[in-house]
Order: C-alpha cells, then structure tokens, then sequence
C-alpha cells in the first residue's frame, strides 16, 4: 500500500471547520497526516458533522481545540495542546478569516481593527509560534496561508480592511520565506477567488456567482475542495523547491 503524502506528519489548520479550512484538513487526513483544527465554534456553521469528528469517523486522528487566533492565549493554548498530544508540529495551515462591509468612508476603527486581528495580526502570531517549534525540532516544516485574490489582483470593492488584510499577508508570507529559507522551512500563501463557502453565501455583498460568471475565464465559483488541492501540493515534498510563492486558485480571475 503506497503512504500518503503526509503520513505521520502532523497539522494545525485553523478556521479548520467550515468552509476551504474543512476542505484542506479532509485533504490532509486523506493523506496521512494527523489534524489538528482550530476554530472559534465546534459546531459547522451549516450543521454539518464536525471536521474532526468527520476524520475520526473515518479512521483518521483529529482533534478539536476552541481558539480564537486574535487572542495570545488561545494561540499558545493551541500549540501546547498540540504538542502534548502529537509532540510536534509539520504543518501550518493559516486559514481563520473575517470579513467585514464598507469602505474607507463608512469602515469603523473597530471593524477595521477586528479584521486586521484576525486576518493579518493572528497569521503573524500563529506563524510565530509554529517557527519556534520547527526550529526546535530541527526538522524543517511547512506553513501554507490562504489570502485571497482580493488581495493580490482586484481589491473587494466595499471591503477595504478584508483587502488590505489579505494583501499584507501575501508580502508577510515572502517575508517569512526570505527569513527562514536556509531553516529548512518553507512558506507559501494561496489566493482563491471567489469560492463556494459558508462566508461567501453570507457575509459579502451581491450574487457572486453571477459576478463570477460573468467575469471569469473559466465562468464559474471555485469549490473548497479545489483549493485543498492546491494547498496539499505545497504542503507535501512534490512541493519541496518552492517557498515564497504566491499561487493563485482562482478560474483565471488574475487574467482579466
């Protein structure tokens, strides 16, 4: 029987239970790894089974921990957890986002402060910490960040924290690649577009699938499951002379 691409490798992805977060810890589950989610809610947003509960049943090991990636203490919480309970860390998914409406008229100091909590600051501090264990270990690693295109092409119109947040941690990624490249650890980030979620159906503006439609080369929405795919190959060795790179997901978006 060949091994999986992870075998015995262990992850953390956060945002781990709706949406690409649960699509990438099932992808990394099909393959071997052991999973840890981490996730403000154990429940899925629309009712589905667990992600963990979802690997277990499948003869996976996953296990769930509460936290909230903007709040030191969750995020050193999640990684002792870890530790005790696979003694390691090879794999970081930073997946955990918000969104939040407006523009630079009508965005308030706290939603903006809010967004870049969660989706810039908390990938710093995630990503802090998983160095530090890889480091330790001595063995190298990986840490995968999901941006969006919004960040990287066309920026979200009404939404300038989200954009500005996603575009921050596609040059926080090539910054983290250039400092640890000769530490054996590599450091990438994905831009999908616009995706098929649960925060896509219901926390943005407009019919974006008939946006997408009408804009995109490929004329429809991504599925979760696609991106997994994409964030699986960099995570795995086929990937293993690549770090800093910027892969977009996204139908052909970028090439309007």
């Amino acid at each position: 029987m060949s091994r999986g691409m992870l075998e015995g490798s262990t992850a953390i992805v956060t945002g781990g239970n709706t949406g690409i977060g649960r699509a990438i810890a099932l992808a990394f589950a099909r393959e071997g790894a052991k999973l840890v989610i981490a996730s403000r809610h154990e429940t899925h947003r629309e009712g589905l089974m667990p992600t963990h509960l979802v690997i277990q049943s499948s003869g996976g090991e996953a296990i769930f921990v509460p936290t909230d990636v903007s709040k030191a203490a969750d995020v050193e919480a999640l990684f002792s957890t870890t530790l005790e309970r696979f003694g390691r860390l090879d794999v970081l998914v930073n997946n955990a986002g918000i969104v939040a409406l407006g523009s630079v008229g009508d965005t308030s100091l706290e939603d903006w402060n809010r967004v870049m909590a969660v989706d810039l600051a908390a990938v710093f501090l995630v990503s802090k910490l998983a160095v530090e264990q890889m480091l330790r270990q001595g063995t190298g690693g990986n840490i995968i960040n999901i941006a969006s295109e919004d960040g990287y092409v066309y920026p979200v119109p009404g939404a300038v924290a989200y954009s500005v947040a996603k575009a921050g941690v596609i040059f926080l990624t090539r910054q983290m690649a250039l400092d640890y490249g000769g530490k054996d650890i590599r450091v990438n980030v994905v831009c999908p577009g616009a995706t098929d979620t649960p925060m896509t159906r219901y926390d943005t503006v407009g019919n974006v699938e008939a946006i997408v439609k009408a804009a995109a080369t490929m004329g429809r929405i991504g599925q979760p499951e696609e991106i997994a795919e994409a964030v699986l190959f960099l995570a795995s060795e086929r990937a293993s002379y690549i770090t800093g790179h910027n892969l977009n997901v996204d139908g052909g978006w970028a090439c309007l």
